[in-house]
């Protein structure tokens, strides 16, 4: 069972993110779909996380081969 007043705390429409930020609810939907806001869709509808941040980075997966390598190739050269 989903409750709505902890979800109303934590993301917010379209239409409120834009009255933060002062802009207009196309603008929002803009930066949702450039990345620069932290939104999912429920619906139809989009809901911008009240952070009004960038999405968290992705941490999921190995870490990439050539991490490590790094200090072997400072050295070499």
């Amino acid at each position: 069972m989903s409750d709505s007043s902890d979800q109303s705390k934590e993301w917010l429409t379209t239409k409120e993110a834009a009255g933060k930020l002062n802009k207009s609810v196309r603008y929002v939907r803009t930066m949702i779909q450039e990345g620069k806001l932290w939104a999912r869709r429920d619906g139809h509808v989009w809901l911008i996380h009240e952070s009004l941040s960038p999405p968290p980075e992705e941490t999921e997966g190995p870490p990439s081969e050539t991490a490590g390598n790094t200090r072997e190739t400072v050295e070499i050269l």
